[in-house]
C-alpha cells in the first residue's frame, strides 16, 4: 500500500492535470471565449468539482502522512490548490447554477 504522503503527492498531481484537461475541454467546447469546461453540462461540472475534491482529500492525507520533505511540499501544493484552482471551480459551479 502507498503511503500517505505519496497518495497526497499524486492528488495534488492529479488535480492540476484535471484542472488543464478541463481548460482544454472549454477551449474546444467555446473557441472565441473562455470557458473552463463548464459549457458541457454535468460533465464539465463534474470535472471541475473532482479538482476541489482532490485537492481536499490530498490535503487530509498530507496532515495524516510520515514526516518527510515530500509532507510538506504535499501540504502546501495540496492547500494552494485548494485556495486557487479549487476554489476557482466551485466558484464556477455556483454561478452557473445563481440566477442573473
Amino acid at each position: 500500500m502507498k503511503s500517505k504522503t505519496s497518495i497526497s503527492f499524486y492528488c495534488f498531481l492529479a488535480s492540476i492535470v484535471v484542472f488543464i484537461l478541463a481548460n482544454i475541454m472549454g477551449k474546444i467546447y467555446y473557441e472565441t471565449g473562455f470557458s473552463l469546461g463548464t459549457g458541457n453540462d454535468w460533465l464539465g461540472y463534474s470535472i471541475l468539482a473532482s479538482v476541489f475534491v482532490l485537492s481536499l482529500v490530498g490535503l487530509v492525507y498530507g496532515f495524516k502522512g510520515e514526516k518527510s520533505s515530500l509532507k510538506y511540499i504535499s501540504i502546501v501544493g495540496n492547500s494552494l490548490a485548494l485556495l486557487t484552482i479549487g476554489l476557482l471551480s466551485i466558484a464556477l459551479i455556483v454561478y452557473d447554477f445563481v440566477p442573473q
